[in-house]
């Protein structure tokens, strides 16, 4: 995994990571079973949003986030697909 993390302001604005990992146990939020992921690979880039969608899910700034996905795949051990994003 590669991560870059960008700042304005003493404030996080932007995190872009390359994934390519195996055997991987995510935890989303509290109360939630583990999801169990046999690949996930691509990259994934989170930034503040301008629009003002602020969430309590993964939020950070004062103005909400988007993310977006590049050529990325996921599978689950129990066989769930997420075929490669373009």
């Amino acid at each position: 995994m590669r991560t870059w993390v960008s700042f304005e302001s003493g404030s996080i604005e932007n995190v872009t990571a390359d994934l390519a990992m195996s055997n991987v146990s995510v935890t989303l939020a509290d109360g939630l079973q583990p999801l169990s992921l046999v690949e996930v690979g691509g990259r994934i880039s989170v930034e503040e949003s301008s629009t003002g969608l602020k969430s309590k899910w993964l939020s950070f700034g004062t103005k909400g986030h988007r993310i977006q996905l590049t050529d990325f795949s996921l599978r689950t051990d129990r066989g769930s697909v997420l075929p490669r994003t373009t």
